[in-house]
């Protein structure tokens, strides 16, 4: 027997008489939508029923229909809602659709939202609530950025809400201008500075993460067995317990002759190409070293030094790759692990190198 679904605030389920189910369907609409009393319409098929209830929907959301678009009713308080999609994203976890780092940051963001929103229903979280959080967070001395990302994770939520038929209505909301800084990008001779002033054991590791452009976690997570040193090809996939971040970062990147040559004289000491203190798990951490590295190697800018950090050379070789050698997108997509199409790509990872500014003003026959 078909179980009862929800589209939008209407609930649709199989009509039953006297506890045994009949071939016609009804569409549930609330009292809060009927004009203060509930109302069922039955219909012989179900998806005569579905096309009747979007139509419904659609009509609510334009606010034809009872409360208006930003009067949303709901069932529950947001504590409820947090727990039950905690409980989903978990099982989530358990099935390999979401990864383990991820779901710990949205449950650690979470507690944000449960000291704002708490025991409150769901009903009260309107533009103005969400304009309060934004407020509070940034007198806290979060950056836009931040409270931009708390209210990212509050709307996952609700919408989560809204498609299981507990929230009627989404809140409008407007996000927080976030500031736009002019990256530094070191160049490739800076970089190569920067390795030179490393420990040598972690010089093919930092190498590995400039020419490949990959994530740290994915450079110390990555295994023998996805490493191909005679085609000169390093693959990100899933080891263990650890996944890449997306589906698009499972992928394979070309390396350079010579670091190939650098990791095939490692030891095959564990079953990680970069292993750590602790046997069978990689090495966790390279901060300190490298900023001690970065410091020794005296990258400066109008006489300052300049915040280099390993993420910044995935972003620096993003933009040697698309600014200096004019790579096509879907290709350095395909290198970062972005999804096609992404625009993280442009808006996070590729700035104007100081080498093509220069190139720029000097092309000038002024």
């Amino acid at each position: 027997m078909m179980k009862s679904f929800r589209i939008g605030p209407f609930r649709l389920a199989p009509h039953q008489r006297n506890g045994k189910a009949t071939s016609k369907w009804l569409v549930d609409v609330p009292a809060s939508i009927a004009g203060g009393k509930r109302k069922r319409k039955f219909f012989d098929t179900c998806e005569d029923a579905k096309r009747f209830a979007r139509e419904l929907d659609r009509r609510y959301r334009r606010g034809e229909l009872g409360l208006s678009h930003t009067q949303a009713t709901a069932e529950g308080t947001f504590r409820e809602l947090a727990t039950d999609w905690l409980a989903f994203q978990e099982l989530r976890v358990t099935t390999g659709r979401k990864r383990q780092s991820s779901f710990d940051v949205d449950r650690y963001r979470l507690r944000v939202l449960l000291e704002t929103f708490g025991d409150q229903s769901l009903a009260v979280i309107n533009e103005e609530r969400i304009a309060l959080l934004q407020a509070m967070r940034l007198k806290q001395g979060r950056s836009p950025s931040t409270v931009n990302s708390d209210v990212r994770l509050l709307m996952k939520l609700l919408r989560w809400a809204h498609r299981k038929g507990r929230l009627s209505a989404l809140p409008e909301f407007e996000w927080l201008p976030e500031d736009v800084s002019d990256t530094v990008v070191p160049t490739q001779d800076e970089v190569q500075r920067i390795i030179d002033h490393l420990p040598d054991r972690l010089k093919p590791l930092v190498r590995l993460i400039a020419q490949t452009a990959c994530r740290s976690g994915e450079a110390f997570h990555l295994a023998w067995d996805h490493v191909d040193l005679d085609a000169c090809m390093v693959a990100f996939r899933p080891h263990g317990n650890w996944t890449p971040k997306t589906r698009a970062s499972i992928r394979q990147v070309p390396i350079s002759r010579d670091l190939a040559d650098e990791l095939a004289a490692l030891p095959r000491e564990s079953e990680f190409v970069f292993p750590g203190k602790s046997p069978g798990k990689p090495i966790e951490n390279i901060k300190r070293a490298f900023q001690t590295a970065v410091e020794a190697a005296k990258i400066t800018r109008y006489g300052k030094p300049i915040r280099i950090t390993p993420h910044t050379l995935r972003k620096a070789t993003a933009t040697w790759l698309a600014i200096d050698h004019r790579v096509p997108q879907r290709i350095l997509q395909s290198i970062l692990g972005h999804a096609p199409g992404s625009s993280v790509t442009d808006r996070y990872y590729v700035s104007s190198s100081d080498e093509a500014k220069r190139q720029a003003v000097s092309d000038l026959s002024i």
